[in-house]
């Protein structure tokens, strides 16, 4: 499937003419609320750091990849689609 949708993206026109409200989250954490306490009462927020980023279109995670640089320009490279 992932196969398909690259080249889907890759050689169609109307994937490249849609417009998605799209957004990379680089660092996310899941935290009780105790801890979320814990660190506003100390200024400090102590996670384990996660390299992979993710790309959210709407509510709905679809990818997840890496930050790069590209011709001085930076760029989200997927590593994993996610079904």
């Amino acid at each position: 499937m992932s196969g398909n949708l690259e080249t889907f993206l890759s050689d169609s026109t109307m994937a490249r003419r849609v417009r998605a409200d799209a957004r990379v989250v680089i660092r996310r954490f899941d935290a009780s609320p105790r801890a979320v306490g814990a660190a506003i009462d100390s200024g400090r927020v102590e996670i384990e750091a996660q390299p992979v980023c993710e790309l959210v279109v709407g509510n709905t995670l679809v990818a997840r990849g890496e930050i790069v640089t590209e011709n001085g320009a930076r760029a989200f490279r997927v590593t994993e689609v996610v079904e």
